[in-house]
């Protein structure tokens, strides 16, 4: 399991999603934007996010439908903070 400094755990499923999400983010940003960004950085980002979200709400998703969004959430804002940091 990933821990930070904050002391918030993330749990196996839910680095499932934030690998896919980062997996997915680069063969966008490739794809459509021509951008060359490494899933190592998008996980770091992503990996923020999920860090803040779980501090905020002391919980994670454990449901397929509610995973699911939480990856396509995470795609975004990855490719969201790539896009930001190239402009």
């Amino acid at each position: 399991m990933l821990a930070t400094q904050s002391a918030v755990t993330v749990p196996p499923h839910i680095i499932t999603c934030l690998n896919r999400a980062a997996g997915s983010a680069v063969r966008v940003l490739r794809r459509d934007h021509r951008m060359t960004v490494h899933s190592r950085t998008l996980r770091a980002q992503g990996a923020a996010w999920v860090q803040q979200a779980a501090a905020e709400s002391s919980d994670h998703p454990t449901e397929p439908n509610a995973l699911s969004l939480l990856e396509d959430i995470l795609r975004d804002v990855m490719i969201e903070s790539a896009l930001n940091a190239q402009a």
